[in-house]
């Protein structure tokens, strides 16, 4: 059939009867329950990222091991609220792992497996964490969807060059990346930990755009710095 000819119409009709508009000379409020917090804003990277293992998992943990689902989930509003039930069923301590962290001035990073955040796309799985301030996630391999999520939230996925490094790696060991803004470009990065005295080696498969992003501290954060 021909390819069919429309044109738009000079305006379109609005039915604005159910909304009620402030006057303008009044002030109001607004006033948010317990089931809806602030939108999260994560921070540029520093120069150099000092970590320590927060929690170490296994294979497939799924985004529903990393932030339940269920009645828990009534939160998802309310970003700083959610962060208390993150990896609740994996490590119930986890939340205050990360604060006691905080106060002492570093940085959280993840360790994981084989198929870290399958199942579901739940961008929950990563907002939270960066609430929390996780900065880095390694793993044997990552899914594609969680890995983008990671990204757009300002953390960086990192990948096991040798699946054989995550056996040297334990909770609260200290690691440490040197010259990440150098480094973050670069297809392999050395990561030292320093409660081993060892070193060893992680994939990076970032193109510029999400360097970019990363650096800025999230998708948020990229398309709004020139505003």
């Amino acid at each position: 059939i021909d390819y069919p000819n429309f044109s738009l119409p000079d305006r379109f009709d609005i039915d604005d009867s159910l909304i009620t508009y402030p006057t303008l000379d009044s002030d109001y409020e607004i006033y948010r329950g317990q089931f809806i917090g602030d939108l999260p804003y994560n921070s540029p990277l520093p120069k150099e990222l000092l970590f320590e293992v927060a929690i170490k998992v296994g294979d497939k943990i799924t985004t529903d091991d990393i932030i339940p689902a269920g009645a828990s989930m009534d939160f998802r509003g309310n970003i700083q609220k959610s962060t208390e039930i993150i990896f609740k069923n994996l490590d119930p301590q986890f939340s205050e792992t990360c604060n006691r962290i905080r106060a002492e001035d570093r940085y959280f990073i993840i360790i994981a497996g084989d198929s870290y955040g399958q199942g579901s796309s739940r961008e929950h799985a990563a907002m939270c964490p960066m609430a929390m301030g996780v900065k880095v996630v390694i793993a044997k391999s990552i899914e594609r969807i969680h890995h983008a999520n990671l990204i757009n939230f300002g953390v960086i996925p990192l990948i096991f060059k040798k699946d054989a490094d995550y056996e040297m790696i334990d909770k609260a060991d200290q690691l440490v990346i040197k010259n990440i803004y150098e480094a973050i470009y670069k297809s392999e990065i050395e990561v030292e930990n320093i409660s081993k005295g060892k070193s060893f080696i992680v994939q990076n498969n970032l193109n510029n755009r999400q360097i970019e992003i990363i650096l800025s501290g999230g998708l948020l954060n990229y398309v709004t710095k020139d505003n």
